[in-house]
């Protein structure tokens, strides 16, 4: 990750001094350097480039264009990380009534959205809600890519995490034994 970092932070600088603060492929990148301070547990320095670009993105693009979209959800993952999930919850809610108006509850990134909002549930206790999330998403995401997809899979486990939270373990090794 240092190694990227470094890289991240010269295209960065770059695309800034060329193409400008509010270049749609800056914001990108500005987005990218927080995801990558992100992965490497570096939260408040992550948390200053998600907020530029999310702040920026919402003035210059809107607030249903797709890159804002997926920055309100990593700001989401960022607060869910850190344990805020009342906050995370704020922007996990946002990006996916906008996805879901804006791009279908068939969309992969919406799909994605709809599993963010199952764990964020799961994360608080809320079991029989994230299973509500995860069976939307799943069936969903069986249909449109298939039982071998990566998402899919994901969700399978994330359903059985939530049946075995809520006591369901005979469903629950059901899912567990399909992932």
């Amino acid at each position: 990750y240092n190694e990227a970092e470094v890289y991240y932070t010269e295209a960065l600088e770059t695309q800034r001094r060329v193409l400008g603060d509010e270049h749609q492929d800056t914001l990108l990148s500005i987005n990218y350097m927080g995801n990558l301070l992100r992965n490497q547990g570096k939260y408040d320095e992550a948390e200053v480039y998600y907020t530029e670009a999310l702040e920026a993105q919402r003035r210059v693009l809107g607030n249903e264009h797709l890159n804002t979209l997926d920055s309100m959800s990593n700001m989401g993952n960022l607060l869910n990380d850190q344990g805020k999930l009342d906050e995370a919850e704020v922007y996990y809610t946002e990006a996916l009534d906008a996805k879901r108006r804006v791009l279908g509850n068939e969309h992969p990134s919406t799909l994605v959205s709809i599993n963010h909002m199952g764990m964020l549930r799961n994360e608080q206790g809320k079991y029989n809600e994230a299973e509500v999330y995860y069976t939307e998403a799943l069936e969903t995401q069986r249909r449109v890519m298939g039982d071998e997809h990566p998402l899919t899979l994901n969700l399978i486990n994330n359903m059985g995490n939530a049946l075995r939270n809520q006591g369901k373990y005979d469903e629950a090794e059901v899912y567990y034994t399909e992932a």
